[in-house]
């Protein structure tokens, strides 16, 4: 309600956006692969919405050198997204930045951490995303938490 009262332009470009998305989160379900571009708009769509939210706390790069033979589980991104949103405490005094890197042989999503004072249990998001991944691929996604950095990689689909 704040949106559209206080910040009516931006009400409907967030309504666009919100529009892309969820038009993605269905129409993907039905390939089995999307190419990285095509998901890559959606989660920069995906971020905008959530920067209305967490504001000032939530920063992300994409390093893009898109290759247009690159393709990837539908909904990757997204649900890593969600990942990062679920397990950290995002505000402009503890933000989150997350860098998208497209690296020759593999998606690497990495993300400072800011646990939340009531940590979630559980990886079911991210061994959800691994076992979906791992049968639709045959590939494994692997990740790592170090000194304060959590790391997904996500190998591309070989067509």
């Amino acid at each position: 309600q704040r949106l559209i009262v206080e910040k009516s332009g931006m009400a409907e470009e967030f309504v666009m956006s919100l529009s892309k998305v969820m038009r993605y989160s269905f129409q993907s379900q039905e390939n089995e692969f999307v190419a990285l571009e095509e998901e890559l708009e959606v989660f920069d769509h995906y971020v905008s919405i959530l920067k209305e939210r967490f504001g000032d706390g939530l920063f992300y790069e994409i390093t893009k050198t898109v290759d247009d033979q690159k393709r990837i589980v539908p909904m990757t991104l997204l649900n890593l997204l969600e990942n990062v949103i679920k397990h950290n405490e995002i505000s402009a005094k503890h933000p989150v930045r997350i860098s998208v890197n497209i690296l020759p042989n593999n998606l690497e999503v990495v993300n400072n951490i800011n646990p939340k004072h009531a940590q979630m249990e559980g990886k079911d998001g991210l061994t959800t995303i691994s076992q979906i991944h791992k049968i639709k691929t045959g590939e494994n996604v692997t990740y790592s938490r170090d000194n304060g950095i959590f790391k997904v990689s996500i190998p591309y689909v070989v067509s």
